[in-house]
C-alpha cells in the first residue's frame, strides 16, 4: 500500500471515530445532565458538562479533520492541517467557562446542605459511561499512534480520566447514604478543577503548536541515523523541521558528499533518502549537497585544526560547511559553526581563538565564520 493510501485510509478513519465519539459523548451528556437535575447531584452534573466538552471535543476532531485535509492552495501552500490547532484553543476556551460556572453551582450546593446518593438509574449510566470510555480510550490510542494527533492525544487523556472519575462517582454516591456531609458536591468541585487543568494543557499545547516548537527529539535522530547509515553522506547539517499539522511534517537538511561523485549517483542516492524518511517517519524532506573535495590537503588540515579547537569545550561547537575558495591569488575559507545553547564560553572568543590559530597554522588562508545559534539538537 503506497504513503497515499495509508494516509487516506488513516483520515477516513478518523473522521468516522470522530464522528462516532460525537453521537456517544451526546448520549451520556443527555443520559448524565437529565439524571442529575433530576436527583440534584452536582457530581453527576459536573460529569455532563464533561461529556459536552467530550462531545464537542468530538466535533471539533471531526470538523478539523475535514478542514485539514483541503488540498494546498495559492494562500495556504503547506495545506490546512493548523486548522486542528484552532479547533483544541477554542475548545479549551468553552471548557474553563463550563468549569466555572459549574464550580459555582458546586460551592452554592455545599453552603445549603444538599445531598445527592446513588441510585439504580445512576449506577447503570455510571457502568454505561465506563464501557463507553474504556472504548475510546483503546480506539484514540490507536489513532494517536499512527497520526501524532494533538485532538486524539486530548481525547485518549480525557478517556481515562473519564474512567477515574466515574469510578470515583460510583463511591461516592455510594458513601454519600452513610454520610451527612454533601460529598457528592465536593467531588464536584475536584472534578472541575481536574477538568480546568486538562483545559489548560490542551491552550498550552495548541499554543505551542501555533507559535512552532522543536520537532520530537525521536524525530531528530531518526532522521539522523538514516542519513549516517548512508555510505555516500559523508556529513549531514542544519536539519531544519517544520511541523504544518499532524502527519504534515515540511523540512531541509544539507549533506555532504565526495566531489568527484557523479551527479546522477548522488541524485539517485539522495532521492532514495528522501523517499525513505516521507515512508517512514512523514517527513517531507528538501535534500542539499554540499560537495567535498577529499583531495585537498590544505582545506583537511584547516578542517582538523578547527575541529580540534572545538572538541576542547564542552558541549562541542560543530563546525560545518567548509569551502575554500581559490581567485585572484588569494585564498578564502568560509565555514559555518552551531554553537550550543548551553556552552558557557562566548561564541566571540572561541572564533577569536580559532581564526588566531588558523592565522598563525595556515597564514596563506582567510577565514570568514558565519555563527548559528539555536538549530535543533542532534543528541
Amino acid at each position: 500500500m503506497t504513503i497515499t493510501k495509508t494516509r487516506d485510509k488513516l483520515e477516513k478513519t478518523r473522521t468516522r471515530t470522530s464522528l462516532l465519539f460525537l453521537i456517544l459523548n451526546t448520549l451520556l451528556f443527555v443520559s448524565k445532565i437529565l439524571l442529575g437535575l433530576i436527583t440534584s447531584s452536582m457530581s453527576l452534573i459536573a460529569d455532563a458538562i464533561n461529556n459536552l466538552n467530550d462531545a464537542l471535543t468530538s466535533l471539533i476532531a471531526f470538523f478539523s479533520n475535514k478542514f485539514s485535509n483541503k488540498a494546498p492552495d495559492n494562500e495556504h501552500p503547506f495545506g490546512h492541517r493548523r486548522i486542528e490547532y484552532i479547533g483544541s484553543t477554542i475548545l479549551a476556551i468553552i471548557l474553563l467557562f463550563s468549569s466555572f460556572e459549574v464550580i459555582k453551582s458546586a460551592i452554592q450546593t455545599i453552603y445549603s446542605h444538599q445531598r445527592a446518593t446513588i441510585s439504580f438509574e445512576i449506577f447503570i449510566v455510571l457502568m454505561l459511561s465506563i464501557a463507553i470510555k474504556s472504548f475510546f480510550f483503546i480506539r484514540s490510542q490507536m489513532i494517536y499512534k499512527k497520526t501524532n494527533s494533538l485532538i486524539f492525544k486530548a481525547i485518549l487523556n480525557d478517556s481515562l480520566m473519564d474512567i477515574i472519575i466515574n469510578m470515583l462517582m460510583l463511591i461516592t454516591l455510594i458513601l454519600a447514604k452513610f454520610s451527612k456531609l454533601p460529598l457528592d458536591a465536593f467531588l464536584a468541585v475536584l472534578l472541575v478543577i481536574i477538568i480546568a487543568w486538562q483545559a489548560v494543557q490542551i491552550l498550552k499545547e495548541s499554543f505551542d503548536e501555533i507559535i512552532g516548537k522543536s520537532p520530537p527529539k525521536e524525530l531528530i535522530q531518526a532522521i539522523d541515523r538514516l542519513y549516517d547509515s548512508s555510505s555516500m553522506i559523508l556529513e549531514h547539517h542544519d536539519l531544519v523541521l517544520n511541523n504544518y499539522g499532524s502527519g504534515r511534517t515540511i523540512g531541509s537538511i544539507h549533506v555532504e558528499v565526495d566531489a568527484s561523485l557523479g551527479l546522477i549517483e548522488v541524485h539517485e542516492e539522495v532521492e532514495r533518502l528522501e523517499v525513505e524518511a516521507l515512508e517512514k517517519y512523514g517527513v517531507l524532506l528538501s535534500t542539499h549537497v554540499d560537495p567535498r573535495p577529499l583531495d585537498d590537503q590544505e582545506l583537511n588540515e584547516a578542517r582538523k585544526i578547527i575541529q580540534d579547537i572545538c572538541k576542547a569545550y564542552e558541549p562541542a561547537p560543530y563546525p560545518h560547511d567548509f569551502h575554500l575558495y581559490r581567485y585572484d591569488g588569494k585564498e578564502v575559507l568560509k565555514i559555518e559553526i552551531l554553537f550550543p545553547e548551553s556552552l558557557q564560553t562566548s561564541a566571540d572568543q572561541i572564533m577569536q581563538e580559532i581564526s588566531y590559530t588558523l592565522s598563525e597554522e595556515l597564514p596563506k588562508i582567510n577565514l570568514q565564520i558565519r555563527p548559528e545559534f539555536g538549530h535543533f539538537p542532534r543528541d
